[in-house]
């Protein structure tokens, strides 16, 4: 960790902790924030959404470029389901990107693991900005 970091590790060990004791093991960028900014590393906004009509919603309320990734505790690697549109600058590619996402869960992923909600995310960041996918065994 960069030396001009200040850790709260306490509060980031309270958070992994509770989510192990609730038997958890992967925690969603949505979940992990919180442990994140106990390290601060700062993180975007992430908006749950339960609909492509809540997404675009959002997305004109947090203004565009926007990202779109499935949110369903069922599939970590959301990439390998094309569950992540990324640079969508229209309510018109918002909500087609949400359907699309939706509907290929759907149609190619067993009921159980079926989920309605998308995330939201403003699609502006660092140039340096990595995806950090975390789990505790």
């Amino acid at each position: 960790m960069p030396s001009n970091l200040t850790a709260n590790t306490v509060d980031a060990n309270q958070l992994i902790y509770q989510a192990l004791a609730k038997g958890v093991t992967q925690l969603d960028t949505y979940k992990v924030q919180p442990i994140l900014l106990a390290h601060d590393l700062s993180t975007l906004l992430t908006w749950i959404t339960k609909d492509s009509a809540e997404a675009v919603y959002i997305a004109k309320k947090i203004g565009y470029p926007v990202a779109l990734k499935l949110h369903s505790p069922y599939i970590p690697h959301k990439s390998e389901v094309q569950g992540v549109v990324l640079y969508l600058l229209t309510a018109n590619e918002v909500q087609y990107a949400a359907e699309k996402i939706l509907n290929r869960v759907k149609y190619n992923l067993p009921a159980s693991t079926h989920s309605r909600p998308t995330s939201a995310e403003h699609g502006l960041s660092a140039p340096s900005a990595q995806e950090l996918l975390i789990t505790v065994e």
